[in-house]
């Protein structure tokens, strides 16, 4: 609520940023002359908790992501976004009654619900540390909070929220499970 400027760029404690994150960042934005484009995302490598090993094949989703598209799967995390907040109509915050499960995707759904978009871009420019111990990290623990994002946040009825709760699963199983490990270690730059 304090923080002032016209980009807004989040970083989890225990993701990287690459050196060159921001630069290139700053100069998709620019370039993009869509005046309802607010959130622009890159890709992300997935690493071991120590940062040492890749564990899942990079992932990206470029192109634009309106409303509809992220009510079927998110593929924002808020460690590769920056939100260029000179394009929004009305300041919107985290609901912090959430608690961590989920915010960050009612605040994405909360910005594009203003006519906005999302902008991705293939660049793979942040080191997602995969931690056991972290809120988000079992699948199963997190059905409940998005389920009840439909449900309470917005107000769906049961068939359309259990519709979007099942793209949400299936895109979920798709990033994490189908697309199978990897061997090659890489490190965090």
């Amino acid at each position: 609520r304090n923080a002032q400027g016209q980009y807004f760029a989040f970083l989890d404690s225990d993701d990287m940023w690459d050196e060159n994150y921001l630069e290139i960042m700053l100069k998709h934005i620019k370039a993009n002359k869509n005046q309802n484009a607010a959130l622009f995302f890159s890709g992300y490598r997935r690493m071991d908790e120590t940062c040492s090993n890749e564990v899942l094949p990079p992932y990206s989703s470029e192109g634009i992501k309106d409303f509809n598209k992220l009510l079927l799967y998110c593929p924002i995390f808020p460690s590769v976004v920056i939100l260029d907040i000179s394009r929004l109509s009305k300041m919107v915050f985290f609901r912090e009654n959430l608690r961590n499960l989920r915010d960050d995707y009612v605040f994405w759904l909360d910005i594009i619900k203003q006519d906005m978009l999302a902008v991705g871009y293939n660049n793979i420019l942040v080191s997602y540390r995969m931690r056991s111990d972290s809120l988000t990290a079992s699948k199963k623990k997190m059905i409940k909070p998005q389920w009840n994002i439909y449900r309470q946040v917005l107000d769906m009825n049961i068939f359309k929220s259990f519709f979007y709760l099942c793209s949400w699963a299936l895109h979920g199983i798709v990033k994490y499970y189908a697309i199978g490990r990897i061997k090659k270690a890489k490190k965090c730059p």
